[in-house]
């Protein structure tokens, strides 16, 4: 048994395996993430475009 987000179902179908909702759980929060040693401009064009679409914005 293992805990998963909502959307795993639709993105990891295995045969044999049954997703079940937790109706009391809490909502989950997504966060973006890198290491800023990695950081260029495509990364904080994406992460821009990320922020935007999360305030409606995009």
């Amino acid at each position: 048994m293992a805990a998963a987000v909502a959307e795993a179902s639709a993105f990891y179908p295995w045969p044999n395996l049954v997703y079940l909702p937790v109706l009391d759980a809490p909502p989950v929060s997504w966060v973006l993430a890198w290491r800023t040693a990695a950081e260029n401009d495509l990364i904080r064009r994406f992460a821009q475009t990320a922020r935007d679409a999360d305030h409606g914005t995009a």
